[in-house]
């Protein structure tokens, strides 16, 4: 049919659209416009639901198919708007984790947006407070009087959380050798974005760390996710397992590192 055809060509998806979802009857043309006059009549402060033309075509729903989406149910007139969501970068990031799980639209929203395990309420309600707080604790390890900000952990006249952990904590406690600092320290957000894994994994434990910690902070700060790579290697570290979520897995990581943080620099001052 030259409507699946067009449909197909659109939208990279198969079709099956009859001819019957398409043709009205002169009864059923006749209904559709009595209901369209009796909603534009209603009453200032009805609430009710909007009455639409349900055959209409731009109202039909399609399944749709691509890689590894597999939505039963979109409206036609929404498709356009559907695929343009599936290229946004978080969405691209979070299918690229597992590219054997499908998805349907309601799963990606769940996970990126709606449950409490997503992307947007750990971002939003737990992540940053986290590194907030590590970042109080740092201080405090410093005698920081809330005025006189150590310069140690400034950069370019700023406070720098990258080298809250460099010289913070790695340089003045004496837990990695000059060079692991030294790189760490030099790390800008162009050869942050653009490390390769194997060069993080030649790190000592403890700089992978701190290293992913920067990452995540400066990724979920973007509104964005890490790359797949970056994301295994943070899985290869984590003790906790059956999480619900990549996002759930990053705040795991995120927790455990810090607490291993804090009582390797607590064994060091006893």
């Amino acid at each position: 049919m030259v409507a699946n055809a067009l449909f197909e060509k659109s939208f990279r998806s198969a079709a099956n659209i009859t001819l019957e979802q398409l043709y009205l009857t002169q009864e059923e043309r006749l209904a559709e416009e009595k209901k369209a006059r009796k909603q534009s009549k209603r009453e200032d402060g009805d609430k009710s639901d909007n009455i639409v033309k349900s055959n209409f075509v731009w109202n039909m729903t399609v399944p749709y198919e691509h890689g590894q989406i597999k939505e039963p149910a979109v409206k036609i007139k929404e498709l356009g708007k559907f695929k343009r969501y599936l290229q946004d970068e978080k969405v691209q990031t979070l299918l690229s984790y597992d590219t054997s799980k499908t998805w349907e639209k309601i799963a990606l929203e769940e996970e990126l947006e709606i449950k409490d395990y997503s992307y947007e309420v750990i971002r939003r309600n737990i992540l940053f407070k986290e590194i907030q707080e590590f970042e109080q604790w740092i201080l405090q390890k410093w005698g920081f009087n809330g005025t006189n900000h150590p310069t140690e952990l400034e950069q370019d006249g700023n406070p720098n959380f990258k080298k809250y952990l460099s010289q913070g904590i790695l340089k003045k406690y004496q837990l990695a050798n000059y060079d692991e600092i030294t790189w760490l320290d030099s790390l800008g957000e162009y050869s942050i974005n653009n490390m390769s894994v194997s060069e993080v994994e030649s790190k000592s434990t403890l700089v992978q760390k701190m290293f992913l910690i920067v990452l995540i902070r400066n990724k979920f700060a973007h509104n964005q996710l890490p790359k797949k790579e970056f994301y295994h290697l943070i899985q290869m570290h984590l003790t906790e397992l059956n999480l619900p979520s990549p996002s759930a897995v990053i705040l795991s990581f995120l927790k455990q590192s810090i607490k291993e943080i804090k009582e390797t620099v607590t064994s060091k001052l006893e």
